[in-house]
């Protein structure tokens, strides 16, 4: 339910064209609680994700005890959904309303985009998200373990935030290198707040959290403050959000997938086509009626094969 939440709050933040975007112009000022809300989603909306990912897939260790196992279950629910929303949903949306990078005039272009999504850069937009997921969760099978070793994952754990204060310099390093070194320690944090929840409680780790969140709230817009604030918030959330078992949100929780998949490009019409109009409106179009068309070809895919395949629900029956 956290999840499903949050990636609908995360495309609300797009209800109208942060200045700093330049992908469409509108003389429209976007009203400060906007802004407000953008900034403060944006600290924290991809490392919480990230981190509700680390958390469940603590679960998954036991069910993928190989590689391969690891390898196909994760296929299925990752890279198909990035290749057929990417190409036969996200692409041609964007290329027809006008979207910078998308134009497809002939066959160089085609393959120049699909150059562009393999590298993960111009025309991937929100889909980044699956192949870095999927490299992390790799490279978790090797790092990650259900044993219980405080001193060797808080070393880990050390590691992984090193890396992240490279991220960007090290972004030409190979296809994905940036986010996957950005959001790898988000993944793991999330790992072992999952793996040692069952542990009595231990004030020294909120107490820490909470001191770490004020260091971060008071070196706030420096680049350590940003690399740094998303942590103490993401452990306060997964540790004390309460797991309310409502039937609306359950609902969210299971579409919350497909939402991610297909509200996205639609955003872009608004953008495109009414630049100018009020914020409020911009809004309502792209949480409701942006919101309800996702909601609707969610529902529609799970009904048939390739629509199971194309939300990453559908499952091989394994061979008895």
């Amino acid at each position: 339910t956290l999840g499903g939440n949050s990636v609908f709050i995360f495309y609300r933040k797009k209800f109208t064209p942060a200045p700093s975007w330049n992908l469409f112009s509108s003389p429209v000022v976007p009203p400060p609680p906007f802004l407000m809300l953008k900034a403060w989603f944006g600290v924290v909306q991809m490392p919480l994700f990230m981190a509700i990912s680390g958390y469940l897939y603590y679960y998954s260790i036991e069910k993928h005890a190989s590689l391969i196992e690891i390898i196909e279950s994760k296929s299925l629910r990752l890279l198909a959904p990035l290749f057929l929303v990417g190409f036969l949903y996200s692409i041609p949306i964007k290329a027809a309303i006008g979207v910078p990078h998308h134009n497809i005039q002939n066959l160089s272009d085609l393959l120049d985009i699909f150059c562009f999504f393999l590298q993960g850069i111009k025309v991937i937009a929100h889909l980044w998200f699956l192949p870095t997921l999927m490299a992390i969760m790799l490279l978790g099978r090797f790092v990650l373990t259900d044993e219980k070793d405080m001193l060797r994952d808080i070393v880990l754990f050390l590691t992984a935030f090193t890396l992240s204060l490279f991220a960007w310099s090290n972004r030409n390093c190979f296809p994905y290198s940036y986010q996957i070194n950005a959001y790898l320690v988000s993944f793991i944090l999330g790992f072992l707040v999952s793996k040692y929840k069952l542990d009595k409680a231990r004030h020294l780790w909120p107490a820490a959290a909470v001191i770490l969140l004020v260091i971060a709230l008071y070196i706030y817009p420096n680049r350590y403050g940003k690399l740094l604030m998303p942590l103490p918030l993401i452990y306060l959330l997964l540790k004390y959000t309460p797991f309310w078992n409502n039937g609306i949100l359950n609902k969210i929780s299971s579409n919350s997938f497909g939402l991610y998949l297909f509200h996205s490009p639609l955003v872009y019409f608004a953008f495109k086509n009414f630049p100018n109009i009020n914020p409020w409106i911009m809004l309502f179009f792209n949480f409701f009626v942006c919101g309800s068309i996702a909601w609707g070809l969610t529902e529609l895919c799970r009904k048939t094969c390739i629509g199971r395949i194309i939300i990453g629900e559908y499952k091989f029956k394994k061979k008895k």
